[in-house]
């Protein structure tokens, strides 16, 4: 249903050419899941602006090609991707501010910030909690105010069943993307970094940021011996992103590459059949460091002279 080949979104300022998007590709069949993961500012959210037509055109360069149904979005006029908009594709935005907690129903968290305000009951107060789900348009309040926040998760693949709809999920949440994606892509400095499989990237992750990404979040599916391990430092200037392989500066095993993590950009290539990995090591020292990784019940992907934590 959706292909992207080799995008590109560049904006131009006076600072610089931002490339926000440089080099993805990945198609997504009807009814499977894609979920793109990455740390803040590594190009999640542009992609897949982009497949809207949500970008401004005369203050972006956008390249490659984005077929939709086999349509292609990167040619097509202003205003037929609107046309196209609501009818094809649609994007639920994600506002962090305003997002409600996972582990308290709706009703409760509607009805606690009333409570501080108003001398009722409790029963008063779900009530009125009721009242304003009534009032915004929320069908059936007098069940949503006893759902939690994450149910929505349950209705987007309830809705995907019935309509046989592609999804693609941008989160920082590893363990949504492992409950609901068929296939990952990871993003990292505005490129693709690994692209697999749920399990494939799970299970037998290839690249060393992958390797950090998982070490800094718990699992229930493992015993852990050791504490967890953010990956040191922070992501790069999409003005500036370092020669080479972009997350070297970060990466504990750069030095075992000969030079080559510092000064050429690692290609994408297969780790096995359709699971690709942007890594200068080589296969089976990939193999090797993850299962001593795992043997350690312990990921830690990177290390920084710096000491800075991200």
């Amino acid at each position: 249903m959706l292909e992207v080949d080799n995008l590109k979104i560049h904006f131009p300022t006076d600072d610089g050419l931002v490339k926000a998007v440089d080099g993805i590709s990945y198609s997504l069949d009807r009814g499977k899941t894609l979920g793109i993961v990455g740390e803040s500012g590594s190009g999640k959210s542009v992609t897949s602006l982009g497949i809207m037509g949500l970008h401004n055109r005369d203050k972006t360069k956008i390249s490659g090609r984005i077929w939709l149904d086999g349509e292609d979005l990167v040619a097509a006029s202003a205003a037929r991707v609107r046309e196209l908009r609501g009818l094809k594709m649609a994007m639920i935005f994600q506002d962090p501010l305003s997002s409600l907690h996972p582990y308290y129903t709706v009703g409760d968290q509607i009805a606690e910030a009333y409570l501080i305000h108003n001398k009722v009951s409790r029963k008063a107060a779900k009530e009125h909690a009721v009242d304003l789900l009534n009032r915004v348009g929320i069908p059936n309040p007098q069940t949503r105010v006893d759902d939690y926040p994450h149910q929505i998760l349950d209705l987007i693949s309830s809705l995907q069943q019935e309509f046989g709809s592609a999804v693609i999920i941008i989160t920082h949440d590893l363990g949504v993307v492992a409950e609901l994606a068929d296939d990952i892509l990871v993003m990292y400095a505005g490129r693709m970094s690994e692209y697999g499989t749920s399990e494939d990237i799970f299970d037998r992750p290839a690249h060393p940021y992958a390797w950090g990404l998982l070490g800094s979040m718990p699992r229930l599916d493992r015993a852990r011996t050791e504490r967890l391990s953010p990956i040191p430092g922070t992501p790069p200037s999409l003005i500036h992103v370092p020669a080479g392989c972009p997350f070297h500066p970060r990466c504990a095993y750069a030095g075992l590459t000969d030079g080559r993590s510092a000064n050429e950009v690692p290609e994408l290539r297969p780790v096995s059949p359709g699971h690709l990995a942007a890594c200068h090591l080589s296969i089976d020292e990939r193999r090797r460091i993850w299962s001593e990784l795992l043997a350690k019940q312990l990921t830690p992907a990177s290390t920084n002279p710096e000491g800075e934590d991200a």
